[in-house]
């Protein structure tokens, strides 16, 4: 069966936004932090916020950067405080499997693992 062209044409805008090919999890930072910024940043830049906003309010998206805008508060934190897989530094966990207190720290940690693998 054949997909109805609106639907497609109503998804062609995610091919255009700033975040295509950034990690999702960029857009959940905790409230108040660079990495927050961050995203907002890559929002202010997009040339479909309206699309994204619509598409925030049609899903029922309650957290995260949507559209240039946040979106409820930070993520309770989950237990105890762990230490970063990169930087050592104390951070309390907003996710049960959270290694990094920070997305750039997870990707920094990634790219260092992906180097030795290659190199050994």
């Amino acid at each position: 069966m054949a997909v109805p062209d609106t639907l497609i044409r109503d998804d062609d805008w995610r091919d255009q936004a700033a975040c295509v090919g950034l990690d999702p999890e960029m857009f959940f930072p905790l409230a108040g932090t660079r990495e927050e910024e961050e995203a907002l940043a890559t929002c202010h830049r997009c040339p479909v916020t309206d699309q994204c906003g619509r598409w925030a309010d049609q899903i029922g998206a309650t957290h995260g950067v949507w559209a240039g805008q946040v979106r409820g508060h930070e993520f309770p934190p989950m237990g105890r405080p762990r230490r970063c897989g990169w930087c050592l530094h104390e951070f309390l966990p907003y996710r049960p499997n959270q290694r990094y207190c920070t997305v750039q720290h997870r990707v920094a940690a990634e790219r260092a693992r992906a180097r030795k693998d290659v190199t050994a």
